[in-house]
Formats: C-alpha cells, structure tokens, sequence
C-alpha cells in the first residue's frame, strides 16, 4: 500500500457538494500517479526535516471500503483483527471502516500533541459536522458548525455576565476588585505573573509620572497619553487628573520612572 498526499483547495469558501467535488479531482488525479514512492517524492521535493513531525503531511485519512472476508482453507479461518502498536505514525490518523451499513471510525493520535479530552472533543465536533452537512450539504464550509449542543449552551452560561454597576470609571473598578482580591492573579506574561495588588501598584507608579511629567504639567487641563509599541503581552494604566482617566498599555518589563 503507497502512501498518497492530497493538497485540499479551500479558497473561495465553497459550499460542501463545491468541496467534496475538489477533492474528488484531486484524488483521481493522485491516483494516476499512486504508482510513485512516497520516499521517492519526499526525496525530489527535499522538504525541511524534523525528527518531530512527518515530512510533507502530518494528518492521514484512512477509508477501508474494499470487504475483508474471513479465509477459511481446511481446518483453518483467518480473518482481520485491530492491532494497536503504541505508537502514533503521525501527528492525527483518523481510520474509517465499512461496517454493514455503518461506518466505524477510530482516531490514531500522538501524545505529545494531544490529551484524551482534546480528542474527545474533536470527535463531537466531527459528529456535529457530519450531521451538519447530511442536513444540509449546500452550506458554505464557514457556515458548518462544530460546537457539540452541550458546549454551545456553556458559552452561552459564560456569557450571562449582566450585572447591575454603579456608574464609576474602569479604573475604580479595577481598584476596588484589587482590594477585594489582592493575591488574585491578574495578568499573565510568559513566565511572569503579576496579582491585582502588583498590578495596581504599577498602574499607580505610572499613573504619577504622567501626572507629574514636564510635558504633563505643561498641557494643563488636557489628556495625555503614551504610545508604546504593541504586542502580545500588554497590561493598561491609567491615571487621573482632574477626574479625566488616561489609558496607556506597557509591557511589565517596562518600569516608570
């Protein structure tokens, strides 16, 4: 059995029926050329290599349609059986079967990449996809949903957030949540990790440079702000002066002076 590589045209964000004839194509396609090596294309096209993942792909599709009846010679009978090696040959396997009228599907994964839960949760959504598309396969491939019913209500449960708040600024909020909370963690940059205190604490340090910067005193009445280039890890201060909040965003690396 030779291994063939598929490459799936998703541009265009075609409906189901539009996909499934693509990778139809492509397949008959590949199947001219299932004669050729899977070594031997992984060696013309010189791919870079790691010891951490398969070159070319990392998911392997499997589909079993052909019968694998039982071979019975004399006294003997021979018939398949599942075999588990331990190990996974790629990042993903999902394994598909012809069973009477069913299909049995099983997933191959690598440890190092997934947990159970995770996979767990990927079969649900798979389910939930092909229930999707036998509804209705005219849908666009971005209109297919994934969410199982069950983690489509816990985003809704998250999002009943309403609560009723006296009218007070982000920043009095967030001091009044520090008292409440001084050890909670707050913010979280790579390996560092900063409390509501320490958070409010800085935000106050930054807070008073502001206030009392030369260009600060000079504005007067007006609102100052700092501009500080972006990134992943950002954290918001904020001063007042004269009741007016000024936001700023720093990296906790940054210090005041």
């Amino acid at each position: 059995m030779n291994t063939i590589a598929l490459r799936t045209d998703l541009s265009g964000n075609p409906t189901f029926e539009e996909l499934l004839h693509r990778v139809r194509e492509v397949a008959l396609a590949a199947d001219a050329h299932q004669d050729l090596p899977f070594e031997q294309l992984v060696e013309a096209l010189q791919p870079q290599r790691s010891l951490s993942y398969t070159p070319i792909f990392q998911v392997m599709f499997v589909l079993q349609n052909a019968p694998m009846p039982a071979i019975e010679i004399e006294d003997l009978r021979w018939q398949a059986i599942d075999s588990n090696s331990g190990t996974a040959k790629f990042d993903l396997t999902l394994s598909m079967q012809e069973v009477e009228d069913e299909l049995a599907c099983s997933f191959e994964y690598s440890l190092d990449l997934f947990e159970a839960a995770t996979i767990d949760r990927m079969i649900g959504h798979f389910q939930t996809l092909l229930e999707a598309v036998i509804a209705n396969s005219e849908q666009r491939i971005s209109e297919l949903p994934l969410l199982t019913v069950a983690e489509q209500q816990q985003i809704s449960d998250w999002n009943q957030t309403n609560c009723n708040l006296e009218k007070q600024c982000i920043h009095q909020l967030f001091e009044q949540q520090a008292k409440k909370t001084p050890d909670a963690i707050a913010l979280i940059e790579n390996d560092r990790q900063l409390s509501y205190q320490e958070l409010n604490a800085k935000a106050n340090q930054f807070a008073h440079h502001l206030k009392n910067a030369t260009s600060f005193a000079r504005s007067g009445d007006r609102r100052c702000g700092r501009s500080i280039d972006r990134d992943g890890n950002q954290h918001s201060c904020h001063s007042q002066s004269r009741r007016r909040v000024c936001p700023a965003r720093s990296n906790l690396s940054e210090r005041a002076a």
